[in-house]
């Protein structure tokens, strides 16, 4: 018997049929491969045409480009020649004018398109491997195959050492990349479609050129990719230096300035200048003054850039400016004062453009005086001119070589300083949405003017802008006002501002090197996938013949000739395999007449197995429904009865109960079970102590679950006349943390009901048990808690308003027809019972003779869930149109936001005592400063004292500390 693998291995048709069969599919093949191949020489004779067309300014390239389309074409006509009937009975001159052909104008555009020649090659590889295919004799196709791996070689190695100046082509590169992945395809379409023979030597050799052509285009790809990430890596490691060292220079000139600010902050010019009654008096004097003092503590730093020191009060107000900044004007929306002032910190505000300036930033702080350090009196500020940034970064430019230059930017991609690319500087790298213009425009923090600039594409700047981490490398192509630029470059952010710093590289120095590494590679790869592939066409002959004879003696096996034995006696591979087949002949009856007992014994475990799963699994399963059942219920005793009645329906036990450990720790007591015993364990308090008594005793004491049985020891646990049917039980313990809380006992009529597996089940459940009282207690504690704390809050609140009301001479108000008029003492009884309680009241009269009646509506005026009040509403309607709940309703929220604004009322009414009082205390304190004198000290506190308290009489009376006595020695006395 023949099988399809022999039939392959025949090279000659057996029959007349079947050799005009194979004669008439290999010349259709021919055709449609010719065709394929005049197509692809087409696309590139016409694209060599048009580039001659476009790019005729320059004569090299268009000499160039008129050779590769004259060569394309030759070959294309020759190709489309061989697909019809020319050299019809010759299939073999054919292939032999189609190799020709098609190698050719590859070869040509290797020597002048650079980085062509490797691209080229490996196309060659794939169109000789499907050409030598398609000829039945192995002689023809090993030529077919010798000349498409020299063809492939020369087009490699003259790529490299081309004696003319090569032009560069990103589209032929791509052109020959997508025919290397077209003749791949064709070559698989025929073997899948059995068009072509798939013998054995055309295995081999496809495989040996897989084996070396890929590892060998890998290796180059990695060293080629591993050089150009090293040089990325020295270029990052250095840029991210420069960015570092540039960050680290702005960081120096903040820390610089804010340490000169926190010398200045209690600077006591500034609290003479702030505390004086009149500072326009002596404001040339303080000018000067300030103006010198200040400069001389600014030690450090480009002092030149600054243009002004500005003072203000605590109203925001300029008192004090050295430059062009108008005195009296407001500052207290600028972040440069509202920071300082009120959140007491240290402040650097946003480069800001504001017309007839230059721009500016600010360092801002909160001054204070020398006695109070914890309220600002003012705010100080030092603007400096932006271009101290220029400054700095210039100081910091080329840090990287020729080729490297710093940017800085802020949070709304604005470029605020540039060495890369002056042209850019005070432009957007990526658009603003509409709300953050009309902000940036409002804050005076968009340049004018400011837009993208046309032909400017930053897109990897923005990408590493836009990096949620603070620190990025970037990579990729600029399109800058000169072209497109290859860029490396770091961003560092600036300590606390907003800025970022970005070092930029142009990488098109290092290509150079890149470029000479990979011409090596091209030549290892060429020489290297040439010398293996001849030893590969070599070797294939002397593999095929005992394999040949292994696939014969296989193939009598699969039919069942179990006798079958190979005759090789080779000690290498193929002899081990045959000896390995001619043992698995002698197996193999065994194994068979041995295979079904252990396919049915196998299949009865697994019957087992499965039964045993899917009863582990319900367990599980009705375990997770207990669990989830219980832990929705709140209240404790509820929950404890769930809990037993729901594992005793589930699991079919006998008895269930809860144990909980009392406060001391002495006792686990019963506090809920599912059977009748239980219930009258319960009446009777039933109770175990902690580590002595029954294996609850045991489990609640040790906290590790036990099981038992009706023999043996544990034989005594079972002495309970309350449970007398109980034949084994288990108890496992309830544990929060590392405390146990009690236990859940369970127990069976049946013996040895309980195994090592219903711990484990069992013990998930009692957690959540567990979990589910400890949550129980705790939100009946918080609750508890809650509710002590609306009482109390409720109380404060009562008391308050009583306090208030008894103060008021007027308590209510009546608003009549005629007008709005007081009550001063408005009674307690007329406010309702169920006004006090939070609830509105509607009374109404009965109806007279003319239909009329007087309805009237208390609505409760309510805060936080007290009543201070309510609103009385009377009127005389007519019945059917007296007031109604919707109206209630509507009077009711009209009443919420009443209690509401009088509650606030009332803190306001009571921070602005509080402040008077603050007030009263700081005047006098002002008032001590003014003399050094004690007795005119007592003389001004006295004074004070009884003017704000009205007394007529003030004693200030010494105690002498040194005297045990305790008695007074001085006293100072002031009378009215």
């Amino acid at each position: 018997m023949t099988t399809p693998l022999l039939k392959n291995l025949n090279t000659r048709p057996l029959t007349l049929q079947a050799d005009q069969d194979a004669e008439a599919n290999q010349i259709q093949i021919i055709s449609l491969f010719s065709i394929i191949a005049a197509i692809s020489l087409g696309i590139l004779t016409l694209y060599s045409v048009f580039s001659t067309i476009f790019r005729a300014s320059n004569q090299t390239e268009i000499w160039y480009y008129a050779i590769i389309s004259g060569f394309a074409l030759i070959s294309g006509v020759a190709c489309f020649l061989v697909s019809s009937y020319l050299f019809r009975d010759t299939p073999n001159i054919r292939i032999f004018i189609l190799n020709a052909a098609f190698q050719m104008p590859l070869i040509i555009t290797s020597l002048l398109i650079n980085r062509s020649g490797p691209f080229a090659a490996l196309l060659i590889l794939p169109y000789t491997l499907t050409l030598s295919s398609i000829i039945e004799y192995d002689k023809q196709s090993e030529t077919i195959l010798i000349t498409g791996i020299i063809g492939a070689f020369v087009t490699a190695v003259i790529s490299v050492f081309s004696p003319f100046t090569q032009i560069p082509d990103l589209l032929i590169t791509i052109y020959m990349g997508i025919g290397i992945v077209v003749f791949i395809g064709l070559f698989a379409y025929f073997l899948i479609s059995k068009k072509v023979q798939a013998t054995l030597r055309l295995k081999l050799i496809a495989t040996a050129f897989s084996i070396v052509i890929v590892p060998a285009v890998i290796f180059s790809v990695v060293q080629y990719r591993s050089l150009a990430t090293l040089l990325q890596r020295q270029a990052f490691d250095g840029l991210s230096y420069a960015s570092e060292k540039t960050s680290d220079s702005l960081n120096a000139f903040i820390r610089n300035n804010q340490t000169n600010l926190d010398r200045l902050s209690t600077f006591p010019l500034f609290e003479y200048f702030l505390t004086m009654d009149n500072p326009d008096t002596y404001a040339t004097i303080m000018d000067n003054t300030i103006n010198t003092a200040t400069r001389s503590l600014i030690t450090s730093g480009p002092r030149e850039f600054i243009i002004d020191f500005i003072i203000l009060d605590i109203d925001g107000e300029i008192l004090y400016t050295s430059g062009e900044t108008n005195d009296g004007i407001r500052m207290s929306t600028h972040d440069s004062f509202r920071k300082p002032m009120l959140e007491k910190v240290q402040y650097i505000s946003p480069i800001r453009f504001e017309r007839f300036q230059n721009p500016y930033f600010d360092f801002s702080i909160p001054l204070y005086g020398s006695t109070d350090t914890t309220e600002p009196i003012g705010v100080f500020i030092v603007r400096y001119d932006s271009k101290v940034l220029d400054y700095i970064l210039e100081l910091n430019n080329q840090l990287y070589g020729e080729y490297s230059a710093p940017l800085l930017v802020n949070d709304y991609n604005i470029v605020i300083s540039d060495y890369f690319n002056y042209y850019v500087k005070y432009s957007l790298l990526s658009e603003l949405t509409g709300l953050e213009i009309d902000y940036l425009t409002l804050e005076n923090r968009l340049p004018p003017g400011t837009l993208i600039k046309e032909n400017l594409d930053y897109g990897p700047i923005i990408n590493a802008l836009s990096n949620p981490e603070t620190e990025a490398n970037f990579s990729g192509t600029l399109k800058d006002i000169t072209g497109p630029v290859n860029v490396l470059g770091s961003v560092k952010p600036v300590t606390n501002t907003d800025w970022k710093v970005i070092y930029v590289f142009d990488q098109s120095s290092s290509i150079g090197q890149i470029d000479r590494q990979a011409d090596i590679l091209v030549l290892m790869t060429a020489v290297l996938t040439a010398l293996v592939s001849m030893i590969a066409i070599n070797r294939a002959s002397t593999i095929i013949s005992p394999i040949t004879d292994l696939t014969i003696t296989a193939d009598k096996i699969a039919s069942g000739d179990l006798t079958a034995k190979s005759g090789i006696e080779s000690s290498d591979e193929l002899g081990t395999l045959s000896s390995v087949f001619n043992l698995m002949t002698k197996q193999l009856q065994s194994l068979i007449n041995d295979l079904e007992d252990r396919v049915l014994a196998r299949t009865r475990d697994l019957n087992e197995q499965n039964q045993l799963l899917r009863l582990r699994s319900q367990q599980i399963q009705t375990v997770s429904d207990v669990a989830r059942n219980i832990t929705q219920t709140v209240e404790l005793e509820v929950l404890l009865r769930r809990v037993t009645i729901l594992i005793s329906e589930r699991f079919n036990f006998y008895h269930v109960g809860v144990f909980l450990v009392d406060e001391k720790g002495e006792y686990a007591i019963l506090r809920s079970a599912n059977s009748k015993g239980g219930a009258e364990m319960l009446n009777n308090n039933h109770r175990l102590r902690v580590g002595h008594v029954g294996i609850v005793g045991y489990v609640t004491g040790t906290g590790r679950p036990r099981i038992a049985t009706n023999v043996g020891e544990d034989a005594v646990y079972f002495d309970n006349p309350f449970l007398p049917d109980t034949r084994s039980e288990m108890a496992l313990p309830l544990i929060i943390g590392d405390t146990i809380i009690g236990a859940l006992d369970v127990q069976s009529t049946e013996p040895n009901a309980f195994s090592n597996e219903d711990i484990e089940l069992f013990s998930a459940l009692s957690d959540q048990i567990a979990i589910a009282i400890t949550n129980n207690r705790l939100y009946t504690e918080t609750a508890a808690a809650l509710e002590e704390l609306e009482s109390i809050h409720r109380q404060y609140l009562r008391q308050e308003w009583e306090k208030e009301t008894d103060k008021k001479y007027i308590q209510a108000y009546q608003y009549t027809p005629q007008g709005v008029s007081a009550l001063q003492n408005a009674p307690v009884d007329m406010i309702p019972s169920e006004i006090q309680a939070g609830k509105p009241v509607i009374h109404r009269t009965e109806a007279d003779e003319d239909g009329m009646m007087e309805t009237t509506i208390d609505i409760p005026i309510v805060v936080r869930g007290e009543s201070i009040g309510m609103i009385r509403m009377q009127d005389e309607v007519k019945k059917g149109l007296e007031f109604n709940e919707n109206e209630a309703e509507i009077i009711q929220q009209i009443s919420d936001q009443i209690a509401i604004a009088l509650e606030n009322a009332r803190l306001f009414e009571q921070t602005v005592k509080r402040a008077e009082r603050e007030k009263k205390v700081m005047e006098i304190t002002n008032q001590f400063r003014s003399t050094n004198n004690s007795q005119q000290m007592l003389s001004i506190a006295i004074e004070a004292i009884q003017k704000e308290l009205r007394t007529t009489r003030t004693q200030v009376i010494f105690k002498n500390l040194e005297r045990s006595t305790g008695q007074l020695d001085n006293e100072y006395v002031s009378e009215n």
